[in-house]
């Protein structure tokens, strides 16, 4: 995964990877790299909870379903603005964007395969690549230059982005804090009622 983060981060930077034909060659060889330490993470998970390929596929699959519908919508919100990126900012910004959006998946898509389903720690695939995106959008290319290029929407992209991070954050610091469970599974959903119970002896 290292080698897969290294090389966009090359490529979006255009340090040594400078050419259209260097980037692409560099680009697939990193999608192999990446191919494979996603492989790598799934098989280990599979290997830590004794599940088959398609119990543990079933499993992350759950675990989305269950899910609020309002984060939900809110991540398929996130994921429309970073698809229309081109559409509303220069190319420059928007390549550095799509770049970002790109490098979160295996990531994501690793941790999900090593734990099962979607945990709260899967913020991690977030931080470590739309935080790096977030800060060269705003100091280098500056929230006004974004602005006047896509008319207002480098602000709503740069609000949402930030908002997604405090999500991300929140979520990391349950997750180091001892909730760890996967989202939708029985255990998740037992300490759900067991929050509710507790609240209602609570009450006066």
């Amino acid at each position: 995964m290292v080698w897969w983060l290294a090389v966009l981060a090359l490529i979006g930077a255009g340090v040594w990877i400078t050419t259209a034909e260097g980037a692409m060659l560099a680009g697939l060889v990193s999608v192999f790299v990446a191919g494979l330490g996603t492989a790598q993470l799934f098989l280990a998970g599979r290997e830590r909870s004794g599940l088959t390929a398609g119990e543990q596929w079933r499993r992350i699959g759950q675990s989305w379903l269950a899910l609020p519908l309002w984060v939900k919508l809110w991540l398929f919100a996130l994921n429309a603005v970073f698809i229309g990126a081109p559409a509303f900012v220069e190319w420059d910004a928007a390549r550095v964007i799509l770049i970002g959006y790109v490098a979160s998946g295996p990531l994501l898509l690793g941790l999900a395969g090593y734990a099962g389903g979607l945990t709260r720690h899967m913020g991690i695939g977030h931080l470590v690549t739309l935080a790096p995106m977030l800060v060269w959008l705003v100091i280098d290319r500056g929230l006004s230059d974004l602005t006047m290029a896509g008319s207002g929407f480098g602000v709503v992209f740069v609000g949402m982005v930030v908002i997604c991070r405090v999500f991300d954050l929140y979520d990391l610091v349950r997750w180091l804090r001892g909730e760890r469970d996967v989202l939708g599974s029985q255990t998740d959903n037992l300490n759900v009622v067991s929050d509710a119970l507790q609240q209602q002896l609570a009450r006066p």
